[in-house]
C-alpha cells in the first residue's frame, strides 16, 4: 500500500455524486489501518498519520474526514465503509483491495479516454414484513443473486458505482450492512440478511428490485420491539464529546476529471459556483447549493447535490420541567429548537422514518438545540441545501408525534407520545370553465414562497410551501390523479405526479393548477389501503371476485402489481386490454378506485368493445364510486343488465350517498342485503359508514346498527374511523329514544373527534336537534353555523349547512342575507339537483314575502330593494304580474314614481299581452305624467297599443292620458285635437285646464260651463269646491268678454255665492256695466288660483288601485250627472 503521507499530498479530492450526502456519517480512523474510499473519478488513500497532522494544525482545506460513527458506538476496532460497518480485518480487506486505485493510474486512464463508470442510485423502502432495495440503472442489465448463509451478493453484468446515500441512514428491519464490493465484470454489492428470511427479486423496466422478506418470527419480534419502544422511552446513549477546538470543517471542491491528472501537491482547492460551501466552526455544518438532478431530466426540479451531517447538536438529555398550569404529560416531550436568525416560515413533515424541517432561507448554518428524553436518538441531523431554502432531516424515534410552535423567530418542534388533534387547511376545487380548467385552492396563510426538493430516500420530487403561523398545515393525505398532498405538521407538502404541475403560493391561499386544468371530479379523502379476505357469493349473483383479484394480502400488492405490469408490457399494444383489466381488478380489490378507473380507460382504448360489457361497466362504476364520483358511477351502474345484481345495488347506493341522495341510497343499500358484511376490511370501511347513514334515512335502524357494530369489531384488526362510528351510534341512539345518550356521543365527536367530516356532522346534528326542541334560539344557531360553514366544503354536507343558515336568516327577517347566501350556494352546484333544491327554497320564501303579503311589514323602499335584487325569483304568469303591480302601487303611494315606472315598464314590455298590456300601459303612462315625464307617457301608450278590441272606458282613459301628455309638452292644439271626440266630464276638465293654461278663455269657459253644479236651494251655500268651480267659470267668461254668460251665471248662482268666502270676487267679476276693469282683473287673478281640474283625474294614479275607478266617488257622481252615457275610465 502506498505511503500514507505521499498519498495524501497526491490525493485528488472530489465531491460525491448528486443526491449523496457529502459526509454520510461521522467516521474516525481505525488504529494502524489505511482505508481507500471509492470515488467516481479516483481514490483518496489516507492513513492515521494524516489525522495526527490535522490535529496538529493542518489547514482546514486539507483536513480529512472524521470516520467514527459515534451514533452507533463504534470504537478503534470498528469503522464504516460507504455507509456499512466494517466489523473485521477481513471486511476491511475485502472492501479496500478491489477498489484501491493509484492516482497516477486514474490520471492515465482519464487521459486515454476511458469511459466513466456510471453511478447507480440504490434506494430502500421499509415495510411491515419486508425491506425493499431498488437499483436504478439507466438501462436494463442482467443480474444474478448468490446467497451464502446470512450473506447475499447481487452481481450485475455491467460496471457501475453504487450510490448508497439514500439507504445510509435508514433503519431497515431485515436488510443490513449493504456495501459495494466491486466485481470482476461489473457492479457487485453484498448485504447481511436475517436467518430464515426469503428473497424476492424482479425487474421493473430498467430498475432491479430485491425484497428481503422476514420470517414470521422476525416480524413478531419487530412488532413487539416497536410496541415496547412506543410505551417505554429508550434510554439515550451518552452524548459524544465535542471535537478539539482546533478542528476545522472540511471543504471539498469538485474537480473535473481532466484536471485530476494534473493536481499539484499542496495546492489550495478552489470553490466553484456549483459547490459553494457554507461552513461554521461553531456548528461544524456544511451545506452545498442544489443542482439539477441529471442533464435532461424532465422533472425540472433542483435536487440535493450534496449535504452535511451535523456532528455537534446541542443535546440535553432528561425531561423538561412543566410550567405552571401545564399538563405533566407535556413535560415528557422532546423539543427541537431551530433559530433561522430571521423571521421565516417553515414546513415540517414526517416521511420514511424521518422528521423534516425545511425553511425558506438559504445558507443556514445553525445547529438545532435538542432537549428531552429522546434527545439521544436525535443526536444527528442531515442538512441539505435545497432550491429556495435549507432542509434538516432528523431520525424520527418510533411512537413520537410532532407538533409545532414558534417563539419569535425560533421554531420549536415538540415530539410527544400523544397525538394532538389539529384542524387541517381546507382544499377547495375552483373553476368550472372548460377552457380554463379546474384548480385547487388551499386556504392557508403562507409566506408566498415555494421550495422544491428531491427526497433523497424515496427519490421523488416534492414542492413545499412554508407557513408562518404555527400549526397551519394540510394534515390529511389526499391523492388525486395529478398530485398528492402529503400529511404535514406545518405548511403544505405536495408530491407532483405530472411534470407540468404549477404551485403558486400567495399570502392567504396556495393555488395548484396545470396548463390544461387539473383532472378533478370532486374533493375527496385520500384512498385507503385494503385488507385481505373477500367473500364467496351472495345468492349466487356476484360481480366481483375480490379474493382472487387481491392476489394475496396488501403486503404482496407491489409484487403482484409488478408481475402484472411485466406481463402486460410484454404483450403487443393491441393485446394489452386483458392485462389492464387484471391490473384494474387488483387496484380495486385493494381500495384504489382512481387507479382502477384509469386502467379501465386504457383497456377500453386498447379494446373499444369492452365499453359495452356489463362486467367492465360494473367495475368502472364501482371504482368511480369508490373514488368519490357519484354521477359518473351511476351512468355505468344503472344499465339494465346490472339491475338484478345485489352487488351493483351496493355500489349504486355508495354513488347515491356520495351525491347526498340519502333516501335513494338507503333503498339501494337495502337491496344489496348483508353482502357488505362479507367484504374485506379495506373495502368495507370505505362503504360501511355511508351505508349505515343511508339506511338510517329510510328507517332501517337495526340494519344500520349491525353495520356499525361490525365496523367497530373490525377496528380491532385494521384502522377504522372512530369518529364515524361514534357519530352513527349517536344517531342510532336518538332514533331509539335515547336522546341524551345519543347527543352526548355527538358532543364527544364535535369536541374531540379526529375526523373533520364527522366533527362537522356532529356539530350540525346538535344544532338541528337544538332548533327542533327549542333548546337553541335561531340567533344562536346562526352564530354557530357561520363558523361551521367554513369547516367543511365541497359536498352535500356543506349544502345542508348553507341551506339551514340561509333559511334561518329568512325566518329571522334578515331577508337580504338569507337570499344572498342561498343564491351563492346554488352557484356552487350549477345545474345540479342540489342547486334546484336551493332555488326552490328561495322561490318559496319569495312567494311568502310578495304573494302572501309578508313584505307588507317592510317599508316600500326595503321591499323594492329586495325585489330588484332577486327579481329572478318572481313567479311567471298572473301571480308574478300581481306581485309587480302590488309593489308598484306601494312605490307610487310613497311618491317613488321612477322606481314604480321601471318595474311597470318591464312588465308591459316583457310579461303581459293583449288587454292586460293595454291596461298596464295606461297605468304606466299615468305614473309617468305624475313624474312630469310626458314623453315617456306617450312611449308607454305606444308600446302598449294592441290590436285587440278594448272596452270604451279604457279607450277613453288612454285618449285622455295622451291629451294630458301633449298639454304638459306645451302643445295645446295637439292636446285639444286628441280629445276632440270625447264629451265626458273628464274631457271637459282637461279642456278647461288647457284653455286656462294657454289663455284660451273661450275654450276654458265652454268646458267649465259643462262642469257647473246645480244651483242649491234658496238660502243654502255652495260646497267649497263647487263655489271655486263657479268662480273659475266667471273668471273665464270675463276674460273671454262673454257678458251674457256672466249675466246668466250671476242670476243662477248669485244668492248662493253671496254666502261663500268668494262673494266679493264673484260680485266684481259678474257686475253689470261696460265690462271688467283692468284693475279688477288684477285683483281677481291675485285671488283665484290656477285651474287644474284634470289633476283630480291624475291624482287617482298616485293611490293604490285594485279594481277601483281612477276617479274619486264625487267626481264620478258629477260626471254621471253631466253625461250619463260616459263610462268612467279605469286602469
Amino acid at each position: 500500500m502506498a505511503d500514507p503521507m505521499t498519498t495524501k499530498t497526491d490525493s485528488v479530492q472530489s465531491s460525491p455524486p448528486p443526491c449523496a450526502p457529502r459526509a454520510s456519517a461521522p467516521f474516525s480512523w481505525l488504529k494502524g489501518t489505511s482505508i481507500a474510499v471509492a470515488l467516481a473519478v479516483g481514490a483518496i488513500v489516507v492513513g492515521p498519520s494524516v489525522f495526527a497532522q490535522s490535529v496538529d494544525g493542518v489547514p482546514a482545506s486539507d483536513a480529512p474526514f472524521n470516520l467514527l460513527d459515534a451514533a452507533s458506538g463504534a470504537n478503534a476496532n470498528q469503522g464504516v465503509f460507504d455507509g456499512a460497518p466494517l466489523l473485521s480485518d477481513a471486511d476491511i480487506s475485502q472492501a479496500l483491495n478491489p477498489i484501491e486505485i493509484n492516482v497516477g493510474q486514474v490520471a492515465q486512464a482519464t487521459e486515454s479516454g476511458t469511459t466513466a463508470v456510471p453511478t447507480i442510485t440504490v434506494r430502500a423502502g421499509k415495510h411491515a414484513e419486508f425491506d425493499r432495495f431498488v437499483f436504478d440503472w439507466e438501462q436494463a442489465v442482467d443480474y444474478s443473486i448468490d446467497r451464502q448463509g446470512d450473506q447475499v451478493t447481487i452481481s450485475f453484468d455491467a460496471p457501475g458505482r453504487a450510490d448508497l446515500a439514500a439507504v445510509r441512514f435508514m433503519r431497515l428491519s431485515f436488510g443490513e450492512t449493504i456495501r459495494d464490493v466491486g466485481g470482476a465484470n461489473g457492479l457487485a454489492l453484498t448485504m447481511t440478511v436475517p436467518e430464515g428470511s426469503e428473497l424476492r427479486d424482479f425487474r421493473l423496466e430498467q430498475k432491479v428490485v430485491l425484497d428481503i422478506v422476514a420470517s414470521s418470527e422476525r416480524v413478531a419480534e419487530q412488532t413487539s420491539a416497536q410496541v415496547e419502544a412506543a410505551v417505554e422511552p429508550v434510554a439515550p446513549p451518552p452524548v459524544p464529546e465535542a471535537p478539539p477546538a482546533t478542528q476545522q470543517p472540511v471543504v471539498v471542491t469538485p474537480q473535473p476529471p481532466a484536471e485530476t491528472a494534473t493536481a499539484v501537491a499542496g495546492a489550495e482547492p478552489v470553490l466553484d459556483a456549483d459547490s459553494a460551501v457554507v461552513a461554521s466552526p461553531e456548528t461544524d455544518i456544511e451545506t452545498v447549493t442544489a443542482t439539477a438532478v441529471n442533464d435532461g431530466d424532465d422533472i425540472g426540479a433542483a435536487i440535493i447535490a450534496a449535504d452535511a451531517t451535523i456532528d455537534l447538536i446541542e443535546v440535553t438529555d432528561g425531561t423538561i420541567e412543566a410550567a405552571d398550569g401545564e399538563d405533566a404529560a407535556d413535560s415528557a416531550v422532546t423539543v427541537i429548537r431551530i433559530d433561522p436568525n430571521v423571521p421565516v416560515g417553515a414546513v415540517v413533515f414526517t416521511r420514511a422514518d424521518a422528521l423534516w424541517a425545511v425553511f425558506p432561507a438559504t445558507g443556514m448554518s445553525v445547529a438545532p438545540l435538542v432537549q428531552g428524553p429522546a434527545a439521544g436518538q436525535l443526536r444527528r441531523a442531515d442538512v441539505y441545501a435545497v432550491e429556495g431554502g435549507t432542509a434538516y432531516r432528523f431520525p424520527l424515534p418510533p411512537g413520537l408525534h410532532p407538533r409545532v410552535k414558534r417563539e419569535g423567530q425560533v421554531w420549536e418542534i415538540a415530539l410527544s407520545p400523544t397525538v394532538t388533534p389539529s384542524p387541517t387547511a381546507r382544499i377547495e376545487i375552483e373553476g368550472t370553465d372548460v377552457s380554463a380548467g379546474k384548480r385547487l385552492s388551499v386556504g392557508i396563510e403562507v409566506t408566498g414562497q415555494t421550495i422544491e426538493m428531491i427526497d433523497p430516500t424515496i427519490g421523488d420530487r416534492l414542492v413545499l410551501v412554508p407557513a408562518l403561523e404555527p400549526g397551519r398545515a394540510v394534515r390529511e393525505a389526499r391523492r388525486l390523479p395529478q398530485l398528492e398532498f402529503l400529511p404535514a405538521v406545518q405548511g403544505v407538502v405536495i408530491r407532483p405526479l405530472i411534470n407540468e404541475l404549477v404551485v403558486d403560493a400567495g399570502t392567504e391561499t396556495v393555488k395548484v393548477q396545470a396548463p390544461d386544468g387539473l383532472l378533478l371530479s370532486a374533493d375527496r379523502q385520500a384512498l385507503l389501503a385494503a385488507a385481505p379476505n373477500a367473500p364467496e357469493t351472495v345468492d349466487g349473483l356476484r360481480l366481483f371476485d375480490i379474493t382472487t383479484w387481491q392476489r394475496g394480502p396488501i403486503a404482496a400488492f407491489d409484487i403482484s402489481r409488478s408481475r402484472l405490469q411485466e406481463q402486460t408490457a410484454a404483450q403487443n399494444p393491441e393485446d394489452r386490454a386483458a392485462g389492464y383489466i387484471d391490473l384494474a381488478r387488483l387496484y380495486f380489490a385493494h381500495g384504489f378506485g382512481a387507479e382502477a378507473r384509469g386502467l379501465i380507460r386504457l383497456a377500453i382504448e386498447a379494446s373499444p368493445n369492452l365499453s359495452e360489457q356489463p362486467e367492465v361497466l360494473a367495475l368502472r362504476g364501482a371504482a368511480t364510486a369508490l373514488e368519490g364520483g357519484g354521477r359518473r358511477a351511476l351512468n355505468d351502474l344503472n344499465i339494465q343488465a346490472l339491475e338484478i345484481h345485489p352487488e351493483a345495488a351496493l355500489w349504486r347506493g355508495l354513488a347515491l350517498a356520495r351525491l347526498g341522495r340519502w333516501t335513494e341510497a338507503g333503498q339501494e343499500f337495502a337491496r344489496s342485503g348483508d353482502l357488505v358484511l362479507e367484504y374485506p376490511s379495506g373495502l368495507y370501511r370505505e362503504v360501511a359508514g355511508l351505508m349505515a347513514e343511508s339506511l338510517l334515512f329510510i328507517g332501517e335502524i337495526d340494519a344500520a346498527q349491525a353495520i356499525v357494530d361490525d365496523l367497530d369489531r373490525r377496528g380491532q384488526l385494521v384502522r377504522v374511523n372512530r369518529s364515524a362510528i361514534n357519530f352513527l351510534r349517536g344517531d342510532i341512539l336518538q332514533r331509539q329514544g335515547e336522546v341524551e345518550a345519543g347527543q352526548a356521543l355527538w358532543q364527544q365527536v364535535a369536541d374531540s373527534g379526529t375526523d373533520q367530516l364527522y366533527r362537522v356532522k356532529a356539530q350540525y346534528g346538535l344544532i338541528e336537534a337544538g332548533l327542533a326542541t327549542g333548546a337553541m334560539a335561531p340567533e344562536e344557531a346562526i352564530e354557530i353555523l357561520e363558523q361551521l360553514r367554513f369547516a367543511w366544503r365541497g359536498d352535500t354536507l356543506e349544502l345542508a349547512i348553507l341551506r339551514r343558515l340561509g333559511t334561518l336568516y329568512l325566518d329571522t327577517g334578515s331577508y337580504f342575507a338569507g337570499f344572498e347566501l342561498l343564491r351563492r350556494s346554488a352557484g356552487y352546484f350549477p345545474g345540479s339537483q342540489q342547486s334546484q333544491v336551493l332555488t326552490g327554497d328561495m322561490a318559496q320564501a319569495f312567494r311568502r314575502l310578495f304573494v302572501d303579503g309578508d313584505s307588507d311589514e317592510l317599508s316600500p323602499v326595503q321591499a323594492y330593494g329586495l325585489f330588484d335584487e332577486f327579481r329572478e325569483l318572481n313567479p311567471i304568469g298572473e301571480t308574478g304580474d300581481k306581485v309587480i303591480q302590488r309593489l308598484a302601487e306601494r312605490l307610487i303611494e310613497v311618491d317613488l314614481l321612477g322606481e314604480a315606472g321601471e318595474i311597470l315598464q318591464q312588465q308591459v314590455e316583457f310579461r303581459v299581452t293583449g288587454l292586460e298590456r293595454a291596461r298596464l300601459g295606461a297605468r304606466l303612462a299615468g305614473v309617468r305624467l305624475l313624474d312630469d315625464l310626458p314623453e315617456l307617457a306617450l312611449e308607454a301608450l305606444e308600446i302598449s297599443d294592441v290590436s285587440e278590441s278594448l272596452p270604451v272606458n279604457l279607450i277613453e282613459e288612454r285618449t285622455l292620458l295622451a291629451g294630458r301628455a301633449y298639454q304638459q309638452m306645451g302643445e295645446p292644439d295637439q292636446a285639444l285635437a286628441s280629445i276632440s271626440g270625447l264629451s265626458t266630464a273628464a274631457a271637459d276638465r282637461l279642456r278647461a285646464d288647457i284653455g286656462w293654461r294657454f289663455n284660451r278663455w273661450s275654450v276654458a269657459a265652454s268646458a267649465l260651463n259643462g262642469l257647473l253644479p246645480p244651483a242649491p236651494e234658496t238660502g243654502l251655500p255652495l260646497a267649497p269646491g263647487d263655489a271655486q268651480l263657479v268662480m273659475n267659470s266667471a273668471v273665464a267668461l270675463a276674460l273671454a268678454n262673454q257678458q251674457p254668460g256672466l249675466n246668466r251665471l250671476r242670476e243662477t248662482y248669485g244668492d248662493a255665492m253671496a254666502l261663500s268666502p268668494l262673494a266679493d270676487a264673484f260680485r266684481v267679476v259678474t257686475r253689470q256695466g261696460s265690462g271688467v276693469l283692468l284693475a279688477d282683473l288684477d285683483t281677481l287673478q291675485s285671488q283665484v288660483s290656477e285651474v287644474d281640474l284634470f289633476s283630480e283625474f291624475l291624482g287617482s294614479y298616485s293611490r293604490i288601485q285594485d279594481e277601483a275607478a281612477v276617479m274619486d266617488d264625487n267626481l264620478d257622481a258629477r260626471a254621471g250627472q253631466v253625461d250619463q252615457t260616459a263610462e268612467v275610465p279605469t286602469n
